[in-house]
């Protein structure tokens, strides 16, 4: 049976999860070990295996690495292993994006070519919608991200929306809440607001449940975990147009705030970068929207769970991912 080290970054809790899902799903056909190490920059992979960190491993063990990151941004021909490390794409320059493309191959060193888009499935069976005594007067708001992060937008519009009656503001963090985050919103008044640990735990979908909408508002492509989530526990979407969000708004599950009509060569991050004032009106308007129309906003959300069992479960992507992983082996075998 051919071995496979998965390497997520550290700390990051939503690749480790999908980590351990491929794990399980391709367990018939691969050994599949999974080890948190700090991430680059290094000369070598090796490298990131230092003696005094508690994963050592041995990249000679394994038929291929996978760093899931994107690698292609510190892997170079001449590190000593990048024939039997896998190569994946996770964003286009900018804009929307349609799952993760692999754009080398399976390894720096093998032809170019692979054409095929790769998914992270979403566990339907823990995102699922769940029956809360909510208060029909409140409009439960979450918003994914730290808020010092001038990608998303977040701080403008969490000064627009802290204050219109009846709406209730939750925060995601992207990563551990730091006290800069804090400081940038007058105070510790702030931590009643924010769903603060370790989230790869299965009470998250509670949190889930308990929203009525969900905000991503990056103006930067991604792979958005939070609004797949959420989308499967049947909680509409408002969302810039960047990563995979379309996908959940375009069959009905939320409202997309798209950028308007580009010039020639126009950039949507540079468009969305020089009308903050503009996109903070309309994610209000929205979420204002949302409010006034409880059963459309209702119907919204049943409109995104039907999206994440048609498209996103994990057995209508486990086969691409099984053919990634037997390309990256072959190639590596060939060098």
């Amino acid at each position: 049976m051919k071995k496979i080290l998965i390497v997520p970054p550290l700390n990051n809790w939503y690749m480790e999860t999908n980590a351990e899902y491929l794990v399980r799903y391709l367990s018939d056909e691969f050994l599949i070990e999974v080890a948190d190490v700090p991430y680059p920059p290094y000369d070598n992979f090796i490298d990131r295996f230092p003696e005094t960190y508690p994963f050592q491993r041995n990249p000679d063990d394994y038929d291929l690495i996978w760093p899931i990151l994107p690698t292609h941004w510190v892997i170079t021909e001449k590190d000593k292993y990048a024939h039997k490390i896998a190569t994946v794409f996770y964003q286009p320059n900018e804009g929307r994006m349609d799952g993760v493309a692999v754009t080398a191959g399976a390894t720096p060193l093998s032809e170019k070519g692979l054409d095929f888009s790769l998914r992270f499935g979403v566990d339907t069976e823990m995102f699922k919608p769940l029956v809360f005594n909510k208060n029909s007067k409140v409009l439960n708001v979450g918003m994914v991200g730290t808020l010092n992060n001038p990608r998303r937008i977040a701080k403008e519009i969490w000064t627009a929306l802290k204050d219109i009656d009846g709406v209730n503001l939750m925060l995601f963090p992207s990563h551990r809440f730091n006290e800069h985050d804090i400081e940038q919103l007058g105070g510790k008044e702030i931590l009643n607001n924010i769903v603060a640990g370790e989230k790869g735990w299965p009470g998250i979908a509670n949190i889930y449940n308990r929203l009525d909408v969900l905000i991503r508002s990056d103006i930067d492509p991604g792979y958005s975990f939070p609004v797949l989530e959420a989308a499967a526990c049947g909680v509409p979407v408002i969302a810039t147009d960047s990563g995979i969000d379309h996908l959940i708004t375009e069959a009905g599950g939320g409202i997309l705030i798209k950028a308007d009509e580009l010039e020639s060569g126009g950039s949507t991050r540079a468009w969305y970068q020089s009308h903050v004032p503009e996109v903070v009106e309309r994610v209000k308007d929205a979420v204002i929207w949302m409010r006034q129309n409880p059963i459309n906003r209702i119907l919204m959300g049943r409109n995104a769970r039907k999206e994440i069992l048609k498209n996103w479960t994990w057995d209508k992507h486990i086969g691409n991912w099984r053919k990634f992983f037997r390309k990256g082996i072959d190639n590596a075998s060939k060098i």
